[in-house]
């Protein structure tokens, strides 16, 4: 689908986690949003790299991207790092949803 895509990351011949991404039209950016739905990368293949390649793949998959999107939970100290490094910063506003 344009709109959804998968991958599975793979290390040392193992599977070592994955990333889901949804692709939308957001009017705030101006353009192509990409959300980064989930990335994952399992304990023991975690401070080698991986997370930083996962990232740097899903730029270069979507060069016309306007924006990059994700959501952590506060408590993810680990990953609100490397997403810091990465360049992302957090949003000056709360999200609301209603369930069906």
């Amino acid at each position: 689908s344009p709109y959804a895509l998968g991958a599975i990351i793979e290390s040392e011949n193992e599977t070592a986690g994955y990333v889901l991404l949804a692709v939308t039209f957001s009017q705030e950016a101006g353009g192509k949003a990409v959300w980064i739905e989930e990335a994952y990368v399992r304990e023991k293949f975690r401070s080698k790299g991986l997370g930083h390649e996962i990232f740097s793949w899903v730029e270069s998959r979507f060069p016309d991207a306007s924006r990059f999107r994700l959501e952590v939970e506060d408590d993810n100290v680990r990953a609100i790092k490397l997403y810091e490094r990465l360049g992302y910063k957090p949003l000056p506003y709360g999200q609301m949803i209603k369930d069906k």
